[in-house]
C-alpha cells in the first residue's frame, strides 16, 4: 500500500489536532471543576444572605407577623456581622410600624367604643405615627366617622 504525500501531511495534521484537542481538554476541563468546588463551599452562606435579604425585603412590603417571623429566624442565620446588622435594623424599624399600626388599632377601637374628645385625639395621635398608606388612610377614615358622630352629640 503505497501512499501520497498529500495524505502523510493529512494524517500528521490530524494527529496534531487532536492532540491540541486533548491538551486543551486537560488544561480547561479541570478548572471548571475546580471553580465549582469553590463555588459549592461559599454557597451556603451566600444562600443563607441571599434568602434573608429576600425575606426581609417581602417583610418590608407585606408587614405581617409571619413573615416578620420567617426574616428574623433567617437573619439569625447569617454570618457576616455587618450583613446581619444591616438586615436587622431593617426588621427593627418594620417591627416599629407593626407595633404603631397594633397601637394606632388599639386608639381607634378606643374612641369608637367611649367617644370622647380625649380619646379622640388619642386615636389621631397614634394614626399620625403610621407610616404605612393604606393602614394609615382606613384608620383616618375610622376617626372622621367617630369625630362625625361626636360632633353630632355634642351639637345635638
Amino acid at each position: 500500500m503505497k501512499t501520497n504525500k498529500s495524505e502523510v501531511i493529512f494524517l500528521i495534521l490530524s494527529i496534531i489536532t487532536v492532540a491540541l484537542t486533548g491538551g486543551i481538554y486537560l488544561v480547561f476541563g479541570n478548572s471548571s471543576h475546580t471553580n465549582q468546588a469553590n463555588f459549592s463551599s461559599q454557597n451556603p452562606q451566600q444562600t443563607a444572605l441571599q434568602k434573608a435579604k429576600k425575606l426581609v425585603s417581602r417583610l418590608e412590603d407585606k408587614q405581617t407577623q409571619e413573615d416578620l417571623d420567617a426574616a428574623q429566624e433567617a437573619v439569625d442565620k447569617v454570618k457576616e456581622a455587618e450583613e446581619q446588622e444591616t438586615l436587622q435594623k431593617r426588621i427593627e424599624a418594620v417591627t416599629a410600624e407593626l407595633n404603631a399600626q397594633a397601637e394606632a388599632e388599639k386608639a381607634v377601637a378606643a374612641a369608637e367604643a367611649n367617644q370622647t374628645l380625649e380619646n379622640l385625639h388619642a386615636a389621631q395621635d397614634a394614626v399620625n405615627i403610621v407610616s404605612n398608606s393604606s393602614r394609615k388612610a382606613a384608620l383616618q377614615k375610622r376617626i372622621e366617622a367617630v369625630s362625625a358622630a361626636l360632633a353630632a352629640a355634642l351639637g345635638g
